[in-house]
């Protein structure tokens, strides 16, 4: 099974949705590499289970915080941070 580290280094669009109580409704388009600091500060979401569907990356949270740390990663991810935020943790590939 793919792990979220995988999936944002993998160059397709796909919406991403969590199974806990789909908090996480994002779509993610792209390739990404995380910088050091990212992988520390997102540590815990990098090694989360995805399903991979049809056009959906399903991501297996156990717990509402792991599900709100997805939401979190994946707005981020999507520019919904601070730009100077964005900068220091996200490359495009």
């Amino acid at each position: 099974m793919m792990k979220v580290k995988d999936l944002i280094a993998e160059n397709i669009d796909i919406d991403v949705i969590d199974d806990y109580d789909e908090r996480c409704w994002i779509a993610k388009c792209g390739a990404y590499k995380l910088t050091d600091e990212a992988a520390q500060k997102f540590h815990r979401v990098l090694d989360i289970d995805v399903e991979m569907r049809k056009d959906i990356a399903v991501l297996h949270c156990e717990t509402a915080k792991e599900a709100n740390e997805c939401k979190v990663f994946f707005l981020s991810l999507a520019g919904y941070c601070a730009a100077e935020d964005y900068d220091r943790w996200f490359v495009e590939v």
